[in-house]
């Protein structure tokens, strides 16, 4: 953790600091964050640091690099090496495993996508199926009949197909760690402060419950 402030004791998280709650000095409203409390950069909240205090810093913190660095060799040893060869594969995966199954499937499933895909699930040229489990607002409109006939030409259930495929890559990117800024919800005020738009968090849930429903009910169709 590093300091906003260079007289302050007070840890924050990336370029944000906590600003106590009102009721408690102690306490930090985590959605109430702020890069500076006053136009001048002062904080009305800060503690000042001691000299102790950056002298054992200033000590500590080679001694702190260097652990870091011995740890990150042993967990090299232990579980990319170790670990891999007993299990077939790191098992730190299984730490949070929607995360690494969301980064696993995004590759692939962006490739699907791109390569356009040479054919259409079958259920999709099924009207009652597309109506049964709303599906339906993947399709360009009202639903017509000539769409769900096996000997037409007409592109519109691929296109609903490419449009699912899209609505579940939303979801294992969300469920990833490298599209945070993507899905963010949470909005910055004038004065700095991140604040959650629950109207914007509540869209990104929806998104996200639907890209799953939709991979649970196509998941035997992601073949081409």
């Amino acid at each position: 953790m590093s300091r906003l402030c260079d007289n302050c004791s007070r840890s924050m998280f990336n370029k944000t600091c906590g600003i106590p709650a009102e009721y408690n000095n102690d306490m930090f409203l985590w959605k109430k964050q702020r890069e500076v409390l006053n136009e001048d950069g002062t904080c009305d909240f800060y503690t000042n640091e001691r000299m102790i205090d950056k002298i054992k810093d200033y000590l500590s913190t080679p001694y702190y690099r260097i652990l870091r660095i011995f740890g990150n060799i042993r967990d090299f040893f232990k579980y990319s090496v170790f670990k891999r060869i007993k299990y077939k594969f790191d098992i730190r995966d299984a730490w949070d495993l929607s995360t690494a199954i969301s980064e696993f499937i995004i590759p692939r499933l962006t490739y699907f996508i791109n390569s356009k895909p040479m054919g259409t699930p079958g259920v999709l040229l099924d009207r009652k199926f597309v109506e049964d489990n709303d599906i339906s607002k993947y399709f360009s409109g009202e639903l017509k009949d000539e769409w769900f006939d096996n000997n037409s030409d007409n592109y519109e259930p691929y296109n609903a197909w490419l449009n699912i495929l899209s609505a579940m890559l939303n979801s294992f990117e969300y469920n990833s760690d490298k599209f945070n800024a993507k899905y963010s919800y949470m909005d910055i005020n004038g004065y700095g402060e991140h604040e959650i738009n629950t109207d914007k968090y509540q869209e990104i849930i929806d998104m996200d419950a639907e890209g799953l429903r939709l991979f649970a009910l196509f998941f035997g169709n992601l073949w081409d």
